[in-house]
C-alpha cells in the first residue's frame, strides 16, 4: 500500500460561497496533507449528513464535539499545502459505507474562482 493524491475541482465557486464536493478517496484513510490552489477554508467530514450538519459553522469556531469534521485546513494568498503530523485517520461513516470523502470549500479568495483541492492519502481500508 503506497500514499496517493486524491484531487477535485470545486467550479465557480463565489467569494465567500460554501461548496460541497466529494472527492474519491478511500473506505478509511490516512490523511498526510489537504492542498488548495486558492485562499480558501476546506473541511472534511465522515459522512454528507455530517457536512450538512456543520453548514452554518463560521471560519475560525471549532466543530461541535462529535460533529464528523475528520480535518479542516484555512489556505491564504495563493493556496499552498497543510501537513498533518501525525496524520489524520479519516474515514467514511454512510450507509452503506462508500469511498467518498465528503468536502465542503469556502472560497475566501476574493472573486468567483474555480478551486482545485488535492488530498494526500494513505488507504487503510478499500
Amino acid at each position: 500500500v503506497r500514499q496517493t493524491t486524491a484531487p477535485v475541482t470545486a467550479s465557480s465557486v463565489a467569494d465567500g460561497v460554501r461548496a460541497e464536493i466529494d472527492i474519491t478517496g478511500h473506505k478509511s484513510y490516512n490523511l498526510y496533507s489537504i492542498t488548495a490552489d486558492k485562499a480558501c477554508w476546506v473541511r472534511l467530514y465522515d459522512s454528507a449528513a455530517s457536512r450538512t450538519a456543520d453548514a452554518s459553522r463560521t471560519q475560525g469556531t471549532d466543530p461541535a464535539p462529535n460533529a464528523g469534521v475528520v480535518a479542516e485546513a484555512i489556505f491564504t494568498g495563493n493556496g499552498g499545502t497543510i501537513n498533518f503530523t501525525p496524520g489524520v485517520i479519516g474515514y467514511n461513516f454512510q450507509d452503506p459505507v462508500t469511498s467518498n470523502v465528503a468536502v465542503a470549500v469556502v472560497n475566501n479568495h476574493g472573486s468567483t474562482q474555480n478551486i482545485d483541492i488535492s488530498l494526500t492519502i494513505l488507504q487503510l481500508e478499500g
